[in-house]
């Protein structure tokens, strides 16, 4: 939201003026420091020979009190005349940081600015009258009647003390607007915590308004658990029970092996704490595929493109949005053209001039009547499973029966001003970005993309992949779906989603042994208290079983597109203090969380294949970065949905490389005549990665010829039934 951001940058500069300020205040107050602590140096000892002179029962009281006259004089005449000067300056720069007066000061400066942005949008928001943030609702109700000054009869409710206080400061600055800036900052918190929320808004609602109404839950809830196939998970006490009996079995197998030195990648240290010792993938790109594919004639990524769609007819996908009144055909090269100038950020205004075949005009036409997100998708899942018939790919199912998934963010600079775009110092230097976070199977298809700010973790929109894309990853014979990220895509509150989606989550933690593990009953905590791996906290049953029924209220919602996963988790947890749902998620999601990080120490196999797992996925983000070679690689727009269909039409493209790779393979290994070369070549094949791109193309200039004929010898059908 506009607000939200804006106001976090003015805040964000308010802050670094006090900071300034800071610094220059500590440098002028340097001197005073020392005089003050001379000061009270001296007077320490003044007062010890003071006290020293009444405890003597030599002198009389008179001579007490002239030596003690003395010395008191003498004090004030040694005195540093500054000292006062000193010590106000001291008891200024305190309370300026203590009320953060300099904070302030530089927000007020901003009055008149953040009015003008803010003070209409606010005053024609419609707030809602539930929200828990009461004192605050007052305020802006009276806000939005346009006072044009404050009296006693001002809502300062709203106020801490501090803020109290500076609104009533005279200064030059009028209260007025004062308690203007002050409001709208309040409003951007309120907005932020969910203790204020508004009555029209997808974004800011109360979690509750996002779930199945309570009448239909109550009337239909067997039948929408059995839409979504989540009846199993009716019996909360039961499913709690498994969980929490393998979990101390999982534990108590651990430590045995670790007691009994069976587990060689187990590392105790002395004082305690344990490592795990993580191997290497024994995966690879430099081996055999990109020497293969070096010895072959340069390809073109329009060959490329016009290859896949001979073999999927993926552009049958690509229907005018408007049929009545357009064409119900288009020109395929036309279509190619544009898709290729999203998809490498070249623009319409490059693709125009390298092409010389279509005007800009042509192009933006195109993606407006037929380059949607939805046509965009459609072509994308196509292809997916154009590369899932392909028996090649299966060289790379590590585990018979399990499909192993991966998603990963990238961050991609914007050029121009958009609400999803973000500062970072750390990966954009001066300028603003976003994440692009691709998913990515263990055939190396691409089959999701969503964009986020490069400020929100993965995690959310992880699992909203994984809700939009589970028809795309249905596939026959796998009895276990298992998903990996790294520590972004990870929070405990997304192994409980997971779970409840049929997909076991086995992320790679960063110090993973730094993790809390938790326990499901006490005599797991009592029998493993000194054991090498031992649980330290427990979870709240009670809690969890009291909402076992939202928390399957909230899977349901999700699962039907009720609710978007992303934003009901980043509401929830926006409001973790308040909210019982949210921590009952969590608390479940530890209990999954341990057994997982059990499983990870015990098995070497699984640490494998999950670092395996994400250097494919990282390798596709490689691939999206070379692919994505127009403009520097930096994007020069900035809605979402804009970004959204540049980040598609990206991964559309990679498929199509790495569709192209699997027909070049295939097409290799059936012109292999024996079976020991073939067998050798397939070896090769598995060791490394399909996701390769040196071969292709990107730049000169783009001439889409009429679609030529397949450039393989093998037909489509063979590769299909290639014998592995």
């Amino acid at each position: 939201m506009a607000l939200i951001k804006v106001m976090r940058q003015h805040i964000s500069r308010a802050r670094g003026e006090e900071r300034k300020r800071r610094e220059v205040s500590q440098r002028e107050t340097i001197e005073a420091n020392k005089t003050v602590l001379l000061s009270a140096k001296d007077s320490k000892q003044v007062l010890r020979l003071i006290l020293s002179i009444t405890n003597d029962i030599a002198l009389s009281n008179a001579e007490k009190n002239e030596r003690t006259r003395q010395l008191i004089m003498a004090f004030f005449e040694t005195e540093n005349p500054a000292f006062d000067d000193c010590a106000e300056k001291l008891n200024t720069s305190l309370n300026k940081q203590i009320t953060q007066a300099d904070f302030y000061k530089a927000m007020f400066s901003k009055a008149l600015v953040i009015q003008r942005q803010f003070g209409n949008l606010v005053k024609a928001m419609a707030f809602d009258t539930t929200s828990k943030n009461k004192a605050l609702l007052t305020a802006v109700k009276y806000y939005q009647s346009g006072p044009t000054s404050i009296d006693d009869t001002s809502p300062i409710d709203f106020l801490n003390q501090a803020e109290r206080q500076l609104l009533e400061a005279e200064d030059d600055v009028l209260p007025i607007h004062k308690y203007r800036v002050l409001l709208l900052m309040a409003v951007q918190n309120a907005l932020k915590d969910r203790s204020l929320t508004l009555e029209y808004s997808y974004k800011h609602r109360q979690p509750y308004q996002y779930l199945i109404p309570d009448e239909e839950w109550r009337n239909y809830r067997e039948k929408l658990l059995r839409a979504v196939s989540m009846e199993k998970f009716n019996d909360g006490p039961s499913i709690l029970n498994q969980i929490g009996n393998a979990l101390t079995i999982e534990f108590d197998r651990v430590n045995q092996r670790v007691i009994n030195d069976e587990n060689p990648y187990f590392n105790l240290k002395q004082d305690g704490t344990w490592r795990i010792k993580l191997p290497d993938a024994e995966f690879s790109i430099a081996k055999v595929i990109p020497n293969l594919l070096a010895g072959s004639k340069s390809v073109t990524i329009q060959e490329i493109m016009f290859e896949a769609d001979t073999h999927c007819q993926f552009s049958s996908c690509f229907t005018n949005r408007s049929p009545t009144s357009g064409k119900s055909e288009i020109d395929i090269r036309l279509l190619f053209a544009t898709i290729l100038s999203l998809g490498t950020n070249l623009g319409h205004t490059g693709m125009a001039r390298a092409t010389k075949q279509f005007s800009e005009k042509a192009l933006r036409d195109t993606e407006s009547n037929w380059v949607t997100l939805a046509n965009v998708k459609k072509a994308n899942d196509k292809i997916v499973k154009a590369i899932q018939e392909l028996n090649l790919p299966t060289i790379y199912n590590d585990n018979k029966g399990v499909l192993h998934t991966s998603s990963d963010g990238k961050k991609i600079v914007v050029n121009v001003n958009s609400l999803l775009a973000n500062y970072s110092y750390k990966y954009f230097g001066k300028e603003q970005g976003i994440n692009i976070n691709s998913f990515l199977d263990e055939k190396q298809s691409l089959f999701h993309v969503n964009v986020l700010t490069s400020s929100d973790r993965e995690a959310p929109y992880m699992l909203e992949g994984m809700v939009s894309s589970k028809h795309t990853l249905q596939h026959e014979n796998i009895d276990l779906h298992r998903h990996s990220t790294d520590t972004h895509g990870y929070t405990e509150a997304v192994f409980a989603g997971l779970y409840f989606l049929d997909v076991a989550f086995a992320p790679r933690i960063m110090d993973v042994h730094k993790q809390t593990l938790y326990y499901f009953d006490n005599k797991t905590k009592i029998t493993h208290s000194n054991s090498p791996i031992s649980p330290k906290s427990g979870i709240n049953k009670k809690r969890l079983l009291d909402n076992w029924d939202n928390i399957l209220r909230l899977m349901v919602s999700m699962k039907l597109g009720r609710c978007s996963p992303s934003q009901m988790l980043k509401i929830l947890s926006a409001s973790e203090k308040d909210s019982e749902l949210y921590l009952a998620f969590k608390d479940f999601g530890r209990l999954l969380k341990t057994h997982f990080i059990l499983n990870y120490v015990n098995d070497e196999n699984l640490r494998k294949s999950i670092q395996k797992q994400l250097n494919r996925v990282e390798l596709g983000q490689k691939l999206a970065e070379a692919v994505l070679f127009g403009r520097k690689g930096k994007l020069q727009v900035g809605l979402e949905n804009e970004i959204q269909l540049i980040a598609s039409c990206n991964t559309l493209l990679r498929n199509m490389i790495i569709f192209w790779n699997y027909l070049f393979l295939s097409d290799t290994c059936l012109k292999t005549d024996s079976e020991e070369g073939k067998e050798e070549l397939l070896q090769s094949i598995a060791s490394g990665s399909v996701i390769a791109w040196a071969h292709i193309n990107f730049l000169g200039t783009y001439e889409f010829q009429p679609q030529p004929k397949s450039s393989f010898i093998a037909s489509y059908q063979q590769m299909k039934n290639l014998r592995i």
